[in-house]
């Protein structure tokens, strides 16, 4: 099956997918998950700058947030969701695309990114969900979380300490909130602020750092 699909999927280029992601939801509020892109292409070089990246590392990151969703519609991905970013990362390869590129679309789902590009594209990813997700009232509540929010702020955190970046996320809430098609006051800000400080003091404390200086630290930092 999967040589099947493969071989099907590689008879086009990676953007030929792209149109048909305008046929996948995403969320209700928040549109398809081509909607989705074009939030990515906005906000990814965004966080690029922040992230103090090079002309060409920003290019790279851009263009792999144009691409980085288009495998969702490829046979393989369809039939085996857990390769996606993987098989978009190999795809990109076979459309000519740059190193660089293909690096970055892989590794957006990973907890660490290794390449700069691929980080500004992974933050950019969880920010959008982040923000647009609790905007249109979906915060997790108790053990229910559909959309798999505490991983991706747990998973922000791990990308931002993995790399040992200095990121102001509130800044980078502010653009993300800026981009979405539906309001996000400053109290859905504040929210998401406080729902990825929370995952902090859990992701510290698990790391054997004392409760009550890790506390200390969020209150005076966080």
């Amino acid at each position: 099956d999967a040589e099947f699909f493969y071989d099907k999927d590689s008879q086009k280029r990676l953007t030929d997918f792209l149109p048909k992601l305008d046929t996948l939801t995403f969320q209700a509020d928040l549109g398809s998950m081509l909607d989705k892109v074009h939030r990515l292409e906005k906000l990814t070089p965004a966080v690029a700058e922040m992230l103090d990246l090079s002309e060409e590392e920003t290019e790279a990151a851009a263009r792999a947030a144009a691409l980085s969703k288009a495998d969702l519609a490829s046979g393989m991905v369809v039939e085996m969701t857990s390769l996606q970013g993987i098989m978009g990362g190999h795809y990109a390869r076979l459309s000519k695309e740059s190193g660089a590129v293909a690096d970055a679309i892989a590794e957006q789902y990973q907890a660490v990114s290794q390449t700069q590009p691929g980080l500004a594209l992974a933050l950019a990813d969880r920010l959008d969900s982040l923000m647009g997700l609790f905007a249109a009232g979906l915060a997790p509540k108790g053990s229910n979380d559909p959309f798999a929010l505490r991983r991706a702020a747990i998973q922000t955190i791990e990308n931002l300490v993995g790399n040992q970046i200095d990121f102001d996320l509130r800044q980078a809430l502010n653009v993300a909130a800026s981009l979405l098609p539906i309001p996000a006051s400053e109290e859905t800000i504040a929210e998401v602020l406080t729902f990825v400080n929370n995952r902090l003091e859990t992701y510290l404390t698990e790391k054997g750092i004392r409760t009550s200086v890790v506390r200390a630290i969020l209150a005076e930092q966080g």
